[in-house]
């Protein structure tokens, strides 16, 4: 199990790297089309937001670790794998269509073809690698959703909640006007667009995982799906016990040929069924 999570972590972070490097989005980034001049910026415009050094401090700031401005920790977000992720609008969607891709095709069904080994389980192997894979994504969506909602309560907020030097000299400082305004202006234009982003689609992920939950519980109690009548699958029923006890539940008591209409001629039209 310890290389499977292996194996998935390095194919993400893999994505990750691909994305970076190569954009594939159906949206412009709120991030890069956006008036070029700014209040929250001292000498700079628009494409200078990446440069931490760019946002003018005012009055209260300097108390404030730098690390733990607010404005800071938002650039610092970006930085962050995957967080960017979510400032991509539609490129958003595509990349979480690849990452769940990935873990259906190369984790989730490898998985579910070593719990459902014989044949005719098909769609058990499919729902249940489809819950899988979903629910990884959806946990995935709401940790960038926890970081941003983070990240935008710390700006909308009158007050910074800081540690001086460690966790147990926590201190209040209330933000000055001006700074208010730009942590405004940073949460309304930047942070809280990606914030609704991630909570729609966290929504409608969770709602779509829910319904597969509840497929593939009518699924899982499904019988196997097999052609019994296939020569290769009655060659199989002689050396596989449990396999002919499913078949045998599955006739109900029948005749096998009761449910084909050329067998049932060769049998004489059908006797016992």
């Amino acid at each position: 199990m310890s290389r499977i999570f292996t194996a998935l972590l390095a194919l993400v972070v893999l994505l990750d790297q691909v994305c970076r490097t190569h954009s594939f989005t159906f949206s412009i980034s709120p991030l890069q089309n956006r008036p070029q001049t700014r209040l929250c910026f001292d000498g700079g415009d628009s494409a200078d937001r990446r440069k931490l050094g760019e946002f003018k401090k005012f009055k209260g700031d300097e108390v404030i670790p730098e690390e733990q401005l607010p404005i800071l920790e938002y650039q610092n977000l970006l930085d962050e794998p995957f967080f960017d992720w979510a400032t991509e609008g539609g490129g958003l969607v595509t990349k979480l269509s690849v990452l769940y891709g990935v873990l259906f095709a190369a984790v989730c069904y490898p998985i579910s073809c070593q719990t459902w080994t014989m044949d005719g389980y098909i769609l058990q192997r499919l729902t249940a690698s489809n819950i899988g894979a979903l629910g990884t994504v959806l946990v995935f969506l709401v940790r960038l959703f926890s970081g941003w909602s983070y990240i935008g309560s710390r700006l909308k907020s009158d007050f910074v909640i800081y540690e001086e030097t460690g966790w147990y000299d926590g201190a209040v400082e209330k933000k000055s006007k001006e700074a208010k305004m730009r942590d405004t202006l940073v949460y309304n234009d930047d942070v809280r667009p990606v914030v609704d982003r991630l909570k729609t689609i966290c929504l409608a992920l969770a709602a779509t995982w829910a319904l597969s939950a509840g497929l593939f519980a009518n699924v899982a109690s499904m019988k196997p799906i097999f052609n019994e009548y296939d020569p290769n699958f009655i060659n199989q029923l002689n050396a596989n016990d449990d396999l002919a006890e499913i078949a045998a539940k599955k006739a109900n008591g029948r005749p096998t040929y009761c449910d084909s209409r050329y067998y049932k001629a060769v049998a004489g039209g059908g006797q016992g069924c």
